[in-house]
């Protein structure tokens, strides 16, 4: 980055030398130029303080917003076996999907039977000839928007109870259910407080927007609607930098 500043300094210095500054083409282009840094900058300043003014949550607030969303924050211990599908085995080939559901079976037959997961979970590994060492298997909590799909079957187990085979992102596992609970509002306080914030940020942003109407040509930037400019992520729009081609906004 410095040697990319020096550059362009010297380049620059040369060009004002030279009165390239004069030429009315180039006093245009740094005339607009200057008009959207200064725009971004300003973008920048006023979305940094609609998040820093937004009231803060009271506990009050944060105690609603937990009681009234308890499956946000229903969650599973459970212990996991599982084969990472992306990694190789010890000659560098990657593991064969098919060939470790089918395997899996039967080491969901041992887990239902009472085997040792961490037993179970080293002998996949050897099994498949996997480089890296088998994790060892330890209880871990889960809350339930974060279950991908099989996982969400889960919540139907009881305690002790052994889950199907689950063909995951990235993975094939098997899990067995531990205990299922809520967090406690301590654990999630600061993510309520801080989406709490931000929809206080929303409503602020929501006033200050409300007689901007923004206009895309649809046939140049090839949209089916017009976006929603002030929707979703309205505290950071603001900031996303100048007027693309084709847009043309106000405000009445």
């Amino acid at each position: 980055m410095a040697v990319q500043y020096a550059t362009v300094l010297a380049y620059s210095m040369l060009a004002e030398q030279r009165g390239f500054d004069k030429d009315p083409a180039l006093a245009n282009e740094i005339e607009a130029q200057l008009k959207l840094i200064r725009m971004r900058i300003l973008a920048t300043a006023f979305a940094q303080a609609l998040r820093e003014q937004a009231p803060a949550a009271t506990d009050a607030d944060i105690q609603g917003y937990y009681a009234a969303h308890p499956d946000l924050y229903q969650q599973v211990e459970v212990r996991r076996i599982s084969v990472p599908l992306e990694g190789p085995d010890e000659t560098g080939k990657p593991l064969d999907r098919a060939a470790v559901l089918s395997a899996m079976e039967e080491i969901r037959k041992a887990a239902v039977g009472g085997e040792d997961f961490n037993k179970l979970q080293q002998q996949v590994y050897r099994q498949f000839r996997i480089a890296t060492p088998a994790p060892p298997v330890t209880v871990i909590t889960i809350q339930r928007r974060s279950l991908q799909g099989g996982e969400a079957k889960l919540f139907d187990l009881k305690p002790g109870a052994v889950s199907s085979v689950l063909d995951l992102p990235g993975a094939i596992a098997v899990e067995k259910l531990e205990g299922k609970g809520t967090a406690p509002l301590a654990s999630v306080r600061a993510e309520i407080e801080a989406w709490l914030r931000g929809t206080k940020a929303q409503a602020q942003l929501a006033k200050f927007t409300g007689d901007i109407k923004t206009e895309f040509n649809l046939d140049y930037l090839e949209l089916p609607s017009q976006p929603d400019l002030f929707g979703v992520g309205r505290d950071t729009a603001a900031a996303s930098g100048p007027t693309a081609p084709g847009t043309s906004t106000t405000r009445r």
